[in-house]
C-alpha cells in the first residue's frame, strides 16, 4: 500500500451551497471540498486584468510554440475589454491562442480578434476592424500546420492544437503535407 497527501483545488460556476440545499449536489462532498473558498468573479466583472491576462496568455502561447512573443495593440485591447466573455478565461485563451496561431504580424491589431468574438455586431466596426474571411477548422489547422511545421516536431504541433499525432499524420496525408 502506498501512501499519498493530496490536496484538490476545484472550481465551480455553480452556487455549490445552493446546490446541496435543494438536494442536487451531495452533502458530504460539499463539505469535503469546501475547505477555503476563493470567490473569483466572472471576467465580465474585472475588465481590468485583461491586459496582465493577456500579456501571460501571449507569453504563455510563445513558449509553447516556439515563436517570438506576439504584442497587441490597444484598440485590440479594448476590443476584449468590450467582450462580455461568456467562456470566461478559457474562452480568452482559445481566442488569444487561435489570433496568435494564425497572425504572421508580431502586433495584433483589433482586426485579428473580430471574426473570433461571434456575439459584437460587426456594423458598428470600421473598415480597419473588419476581418477578412472566417476560417473553419480544417483550414486553420492546415494553415497553422505550414506555418510552424519548420520550426515545430509533429509531437509539438498536435499539442497546440490538441489533436493526437495519428490524427495530425492523416490531416497531414490528406493536404499532402507530410514530411
Amino acid at each position: 500500500m502506498v501512501k499519498v497527501d493530496v490536496r484538490i483545488i476545484a472550481a465551480s460556476n455553480k452556487d455549490l451551497f445552493q446546490l446541496t440545499k435543494e438536494g442536487l449536489f451531495r452533502e458530504d462532498l460539499f463539505y469535503r471540498l469546501n475547505v477555503f473558498q476563493v470567490k473569483l468573479p466572472p471576467l465580465r466583472e474585472r475588465k481590468e486584468d485583461m491586459p496582465l491576462l493577456v500579456e501571460h496568455m501571449l507569453t504563455e502561447f510563445a513558449l509553447e510554440a516556439k515563436t517570438p512573443k506576439k504584442k497587441m495593440d490597444q484598440a485590440a485591447l479594448a476590443l476584449l475589454r468590450d467582450y462580455d466573455w461568456p467562456g470566461n478565461i478559457r474562452e480568452l485563451k482559445n481566442v488569444i491562442v487561435g489570433v496568435a496561431s494564425l497572425s504572421d504580424d508580431p502586433l495584433l491589431s483589433a482586426r485579428d480578434f473580430v471574426e473570433k468574438l461571434p456575439v459584437m455586431d460587426r456594423r458598428t466596426l470600421t473598415p480597419e476592424q473588419a476581418a477578412p474571411e472566417l476560417l473553419s477548422i480544417d483550414e486553420y489547422t492546415r494553415r497553422f500546420i505550414i506555418e510552424h511545421q519548420e520550426r515545430l516536431s509533429d509531437t509539438e504541433i498536435a499539442k497546440v492544437l490538441g489533436v493526437s499525432r495519428k490524427t495530425l499524420w492523416e490531416k497531414r496525408k490528406k493536404w499532402g503535407l507530410v514530411r
